[in-house]
């Protein structure tokens, strides 16, 4: 979204165009729709639509999950966002 925020464009309009460049790799993330970075924050935290991206990522591709995690504790942030992602399917 910071990529279309930069550029002065629709960031839908932006992952469509993307799209046709047919990626096979994915990272996903939330974040914030108005900001200009990437922040990578937990699923649910930030306001990106993460159901309607995911419904966009092609059957077959890769997703790399890019939130943070905290290697000290038990990994619950990491089934945290898997979870999040798994109602928002």
């Amino acid at each position: 979204m910071s990529g279309a925020n930069n550029l002065g464009i629709d960031y839908m309009v932006l992952i469509k165009e993307l799209l046709t460049l047919k990626p096979i790799l994915f990272h996903l993330n939330d974040g914030f729709l108005g900001a200009n970075h990437d922040q990578h924050e937990h699923f649910g935290d930030g306001d990106f639509p993460i159901k309607e991206l995911i419904e966009l990522i092609p059957t077959g591709s890769r997703i790399s999950i890019e939130t943070p995690k905290d290697l000290t504790g038990d990994l619950s942030d990491f089934v945290s966002d898997i979870e999040y992602i798994k109602r928002a399917l």
